[in-house]
């Protein structure tokens, strides 16, 4: 896919939040002890988006190991079917904030963490996004394949419908 820069876009940056709120799970990247990049799905504890990503994640999870150890993460996700991805990095910590964890708190971490907010295990995941990378397709799926369909036919380059943006 070609990428155009859509700089500073506030409509793609809203678009972008709205859909990884929809989706509610990004895999997160970590590196391990031996410098293997992991990822792994995780669901995101928060309503709005003010540049950081919470979490709630198991103290002692290889997550939390390797978080320590390096904090650089990054979260991606898509949704292929809308033609939706995208990818944020930044620096991670760990947290022990019940009132943070309490303002989080939803009736699925019960699942995870069935001590509720006083389980020894629970901890705050918090990400600061530094780096953030959007691709997304407004047409639907049909008008895509028509205009590919036609390019080929013609000979020319498919009629362009998505973004991409960057922001550092």
């Amino acid at each position: 896919m070609e990428e155009y820069l859509v700089s500073n876009s506030v409509e793609l940056r809203h678009k972008a939040w709205s859909r990884l709120k929809s989706l509610g799970v990004v895999q997160l990247t970590t590196c391990d002890g031996r410098g293997r990049l992991q990822s792994r799905p995780l669901a995101i504890q928060q309503a709005d988006f003010e540049g950081v990503l919470w979490f709630f994640i198991a103290r002692s999870s290889d997550i939390a190991a390797e978080v320590e150890r390096n904090p650089r993460v990054n979260a991606c996700c898509m949704d292929a079917d809308a033609g939706f991805y995208l990818s944020v990095s930044g620096n991670a910590r760990l947290l022990r904030d019940k009132a943070m964890a309490r303002d989080l708190w939803n009736s699925t971490s019960n699942a995870w963490f069935p001590g509720g907010l006083e389980d020894p295990e629970l901890t705050l995941l918090k990400i600061v996004v530094d780096h953030a990378e959007v691709w997304s397709r407004d047409s639907n799926r049909m008008v895509r394949f028509f205009s590919i369909a036609t390019a080929a036919l013609l000979g020319s380059r498919p009629v362009r419908s998505d973004a991409h943006a960057t922001r550092m």
